[in-house]
């Protein structure tokens, strides 16, 4: 008579631990995509491409550019930031506008 009592508590946690599994996972497909929807689209200006690990381009009217070993997207100007190397992609690129070149 003990048998069938334990197979109903058996079939009582499967279906428990099956509900609380089922629900996991839709929590965390929820926070998968809302962290998708929040990520950045494109690279704002002064910042690296590749920083999170994966390409991603830069926004509208921006460009990539070479500096000191890493891609930054710049505005179109092609000025070299504040504390940024004049010659760090090889070529001159002068200090923007406010910007005095310290040796």
């Amino acid at each position: 008579m003990a048998l069938p009592k334990i197979k109903k508590v058996t079939f009582v946690l499967i279906i428990l631990f099956l509900i609380i599994l089922s629900t996991m996972v839709f929590i965390t497909n929820k926070q998968e995509s809302f962290k998708s929807k929040n990520q950045n689209t494109c690279t704002p200006e002064h910042n690296d491409t590749w920083a999170s690990g994966k390409h991603i381009a830069c926004c509208s009217g921006l460009k990539e550019e070479l500096i000191k070993g890493r891609y930054i997207c710049e505005s179109g100007g092609g000025c070299t930031p504040e504390n940024g190397d004049t010659w760090a992609s090889g070529k001159h690129i002068g200090c923007c506008s406010g910007l005095k070149k310290i040796l």
